[in-house]
């Protein structure tokens, strides 16, 4: 491993390109939890208390 830094090391050394790394996981991975709350709660909510034409089918797709 000549001038390469072992993973072990890099994460002990709080290696900065490796934090910037990691937050942007991070922050990338909260956005799509996000983007999935905001439009498959309401979704949900419509699928669970209304009713209407093919719900089932609906239910069985999503469930599936």
């Amino acid at each position: 491993m000549s001038g390469e830094a072992t993973a072990l090391e890099l994460v002990w050394n709080a290696d900065p390109r490796l934090l910037s790394i990691v937050a942007l996981s991070i922050s990338v991975s909260l956005s799509a939890v996000f983007f999935a709350a905001l439009f498959g709660l309401p979704l949900g909510a419509v699928i669970a208390l209304t009713r209407f034409p093919g719900r089932e089918a609906s239910i069985v797709v999503l469930t599936h």
